[in-house]
């Protein structure tokens, strides 16, 4: 049955509108069927004569191309049914039978030799791509020596070296017969080693890396290098091969991003060196020696620093603010923390308040505290953590009243303040002078009673002789809680009660010790009383004195004294 294509086309000017239509089939489209009928008129509401024959010269080009379509279908459907005849021939015609079927082949050949065996699809694609992404090296052969162009392009400029990066076969046909191992796609700008390297595919990689034309330093359209590539994809040894053979170790990709700063992120140990051996830098901005702490990577930590002769990378702090140091403590890392310690303590001649308060503030359990606040007193150069803070001198006369800051910078005030009062009591045991308390804010933090055991701290406090400004009142307002009365009572009577003569030895005693520790006299001797995760400084000290066990037990753990520990367990 006859199928008629129908195309309409409406022409108007100023004057009256035409309406022509062509009833007309092209030669050659007898077997085609149109569900739409082109009408210009439908396509452009406002068309001029100019555009009506643009339209028209387009049918037409199309037309065109389906009646040759047409032929060739036509064509290789009659092939088809040919050869079907005579492979159903008996065997007994014998020499007539292999004379058909020679001549159904000669047939097909003179219709394929008609067509351009090269030309390139719908998708810009030519056979040889096919060939390659198939994996098909034969059909690639016979292709390649008829003539296929070997770097022929889709639109978006891949190669056939590029469809058949995850082929060693293909690729190494490809190149003997002179691909381009350097061609860049047009969207991406891959070269077929980014493409490789992306299929996960060494053995292609290292087949290219042997051409002697490859560029090692080629980049994509995010200026990310083979090297990265390879990282990024977790091929290892590819990298080590590309370093080898003199891969730039220090080009950066748009977001600034180098070959090092990805080998930290993926924490391997042997890339790293070898990129730091062969001159691979520490940059600024990537903080590499922050991201170790952070991600629990001390290994990667130990090289970093051991190729970072001035240890500069201690003191870069960032975008927070913070140093690794700080990092350190902030994220309870304690070996990291002491590694970078023994390497640079430098610091913690002007920082260890600092970072007490630190430790104060961001860990909540005791035991990482303990660790932590150790860790930062052993590596000290002084103990002059124990007497006062830099920036407590205003606070060291037991007259004065107000410390005139926000916020207290102490670290023993710091852990009143925060309702920490259990790390308060460590860090009285471990030497810290009372005189760092603030007589402002740590009052009143402990008058609102907010944190457990506020009542019986202020007692430790005072037997340990901080004298408390109660209110000196004949009657105790009604307006305050229960709870506030029993405690300004118990604040009064301790404050006015003198001190058991065993508490007062106590008192002197420690405190002899802390300024003898304190003095320049005995910095040389520092060493030995170091303390440990498990003993104090002052600890190691007084058990050296040859005192009763009991007194020692009594001069450490405060044995006259409510501890508020087991409140916060």
């Amino acid at each position: 049955m006859r199928k008629h294509c129908r195309a309409s086309c409406k022409v108007q000017d100023k004057s009256k509108s035409n309406e022509n239509e062509i009833d007309t089939t092209p030669e050659g489209m007898d077997c085609l069927e149109w569900e739409d009928e082109f009408n210009a008129s439908n396509n452009s509401d406002n068309s001029t004569d100019e555009t009506v024959k643009e339209f028209i010269a387009l049918y037409n080009y199309y037309a065109k191309t389906f009646e040759r379509t047409g032929d060739i279908v036509s064509n290789l459907e009659k092939y088809i049914c040919d050869r079907n005849n005579s492979m159903a021939t008996t065997s007994s015609n014998g020499n007539s039978s292999s004379s058909s079927s020679s001549g159904c082949a000669n047939q097909a050949n003179a219709i394929l030799l008609e067509q351009d065996p090269h030309t390139l699809d719908h998708m810009t694609m030519a056979p040889l791509h096919y060939a390659a992404v198939g994996g098909v090296c034969e059909c690639a052969r016979i292709l390649l020596e008829h003539g296929a162009k070997v770097d022929v392009t889709t639109a978006v400029g891949y190669t056939p070296l590029h469809i058949g990066a995850d082929n060693c076969d293909i690729t190494m046909l490809l190149l003997q017969y002179g691909a381009n191992p350097n061609a860049k796609t047009f969207n991406t700008g891959e070269t077929p080693l980014h493409v490789a390297l992306k299929y996960r595919n060494p053995n292609v990689a290292n087949l290219l890396l042997q051409t002697n034309k490859v560029n090692l330093n080629e980049i994509d359209e995010n200026d990310k290098t083979p090297l990265m590539y390879a990282i990024a994809y977790d091929q290892f040894e590819v990298a080590m091969e590309l370093i080898r053979k003199g891969a730039r170790v220090n080009l950066q990709d748009k977001d600034g991003n180098t070959a090092l700063f990805q080998v930290v992120e993926k924490n391997n140990i042997a890339l790293a060196a070898c990129l730091l051996e062969r001159g691979a830098r520490l940059i600024t901005s990537h903080y590499l020696v922050h991201r170790c702490i952070a991600f629990d990577m001390p290994e990667m930590l130990g090289l970093l620093l051991h190729y970072d002769e001035h240890l500069n990378s201690l003191k870069v702090r960032n975008t927070d603010g913070f140093t690794p140091i700080k990092l350190a403590i902030m994220y309870k890392k304690c070996e990291m923390l002491e590694y970078m310690l023994k390497l640079d303590a430098s610091s913690l001649e002007t920082e260890i308040d600092n970072d007490l308060i630190l430790a104060v503030q961001y860990i909540d359990k005791l035991d990482d505290f303990k660790i932590i606040a150790r860790t930062l007193m052993a590596y000290a150069k002084d103990l002059s953590w124990m007497t006062s803070s830099s920036s407590s001198s205003i606070m060291t006369s037991t007259s004065s009243t107000n410390c005139y800051v926000p916020f207290c910078n102490t670290p023993l005030s710091r852990a009143v303040t925060l309702n920490k009062l259990h790390f308060a009591e460590f860090l009285l045991k471990e030497g810290v002078s009372i005189q760092q308390i603030c007589y402002d804010h740590v009052v009143n933090s402990l008058r609102t009673l907010r944190a457990p055991g506020a009542k019986d701290f202020a007692k430790f406090l005072v037997l340990n002789g901080f004298k408390f400004p109660y209110r000196k009142l004949t009657k105790i307002p009604n307006n305050w809680s229960l709870e506030r009365q029993d405690f300004e009572e118990d604040l009064r009577r301790s404050s006015t009660q003198p001190l058991e003569l065993k508490t007062l030895t106590r008192i002197q005693l420690r405190k002899h010790l802390i300024q003898t520790l304190s003095s320049s006299t005995v910095e040389t001797h520092l060493s030995k009383y170091r303390a440990s995760k498990d003993k104090s400084t002052l600890q190691k000290v007084i058990e050296e004195l040859e005192l009763p066990k009991c007194l020692q037990k009594y001069f450490i753990d405060f044995d006259d004294c409510v501890s508020v520990m087991a409140l916060y367990n």
